[in-house]
């Protein structure tokens, strides 16, 4: 009698896409998921569209679910069309990626290392450490992915990063680790022309009246701001965006009441434009606190590009407790030693 287990009809998909399908399609997949129109995925990847409404059809014809819905404007994924673009989304990346990488190798390169950056990391941790990283290893090529720490820190347990400078996660799978490289706390910050810009022990009652940007949801620093802002303005007034994009708060902090609360590690970068300035508002004692910076990675990657930058950061690791608000990234490889 067949065995008619989940776990192996897994393994019989499994083996029909291994062995009848095709990268092309797994490419149109993302392509019609973007584009929401068939003969938009198709000419996007040089198809045409009868040849891209075949190689679906093949497709759902060779898993037996179907992939894709009509709607009024065009067409979107089913549940289960939606956990294969999933995959085909982390197929590709890898893919591309691995692209990138061979092409650097066969270009000279001596070692690839694949890493990723929330925001707040690639203004702090990455510049001084990577400044000493190519200095010290210049044939090494990296590729560095700025984004969410929600969406990188699944590249790396898909092992498509070699690391991700984050936040500390709230837990990482067996086999994986988290070294803090220097802690962070918030400030508010504000344009030059903000009405208590430039005076000293500013009381957040005095913020009462400004407009705020609000940092998106889902994030750290969010529950901090909802605390100060949310909690003691209940009729704040609010710029209509949320984000935590460093461009997009540089222009919107321009105008003069406007206000926001941040990490410190990303207002070095804002703070470089003189237009913005720090805001010396004392903030309630208890806050929701801010994890550290540091990075993530898989304990077993013994490649030598990724052991050589661990190597680099260790000295940030150990400064930590001593010297909280500064990053100490050795400059010289007999510091590192």
């Amino acid at each position: 009698m067949p065995d008619t287990t989940p776990s192996a009809h897994a393994k019989v998909l499994f083996a029909r896409l291994m062995t009848h399908g095709r990268l092309r399609q797994l490419r149109l997949l993302v392509a019609m998921d973007d584009h929401g129109s068939i003969a938009r995925a198709a000419a996007s990847i040089h198809l045409s569209q009868s040849a891209a409404t075949q190689a679906v059809a093949d497709l759902e014809r060779l898993l037996e679910v179907k992939l894709f819905e009509r709607h009024a404007r065009g067409i979107r994924p089913t549940t289960a069309g939606q956990a294969l673009i999933a995959a085909a989304r982390g197929a590709t990346a890898g893919l591309q990626s691995a692209a990138e990488a061979l092409s650097a190798l066969q270009r000279g390169a001596t070692g690839t290392l694949r890493l990723g950056a929330i925001p707040a990391a690639s203004y702090t941790l990455l510049p001084p450490l990577l400044e000493v990283f190519c200095a010290e290893h210049p044939g090494v090529h990296l590729d560095v992915q700025e984004g969410a720490g929600t969406a990188l820190l699944p590249l790396l347990l898909a092992e498509h990063l070699d690391a991700v400078f984050c936040r500390a996660p709230p837990s990482l799978p067996s086999g994986f680790a988290f070294t803090p490289l220097l802690a962070d706390d918030v400030v508010v910050i504000g344009a030059a022309s903000h009405p208590m810009a430039g005076k000293a022990d500013v009381s957040l009652e005095s913020l009462a009246n400004s407009r705020w940007i609000m940092p998106t949801v889902n994030i750290e620093v969010r529950a901090i701001f909802d605390a100060v802002v949310l909690r003691n303005f209940p009729d704040a007034q609010f710029l209509m965006v949320s984000t935590v994009s460093v461009p997009v708060l540089d222009g919107l902090l321009q105008q003069g009441n406007a206000a926001t609360i941040c990490p410190r590690s990303v207002s070095k970068g804002l703070l470089a434009n003189p237009r913005i300035c720090l805001l010396d508002v004392t903030l309630p004692a208890r806050l929701p606190p801010l994890s550290p910076l540091g990075v993530a990675y898989r304990e077993d990657n013994t490649a030598e590009p990724l052991q050589n930058l661990l190597l680099l950061a260790r000295p940030a690791a150990a400064s930590m407790t001593r010297r909280p608000a500064g990053l100490a990234v050795p400059t010289t490889h007999s510091a590192a030693s």
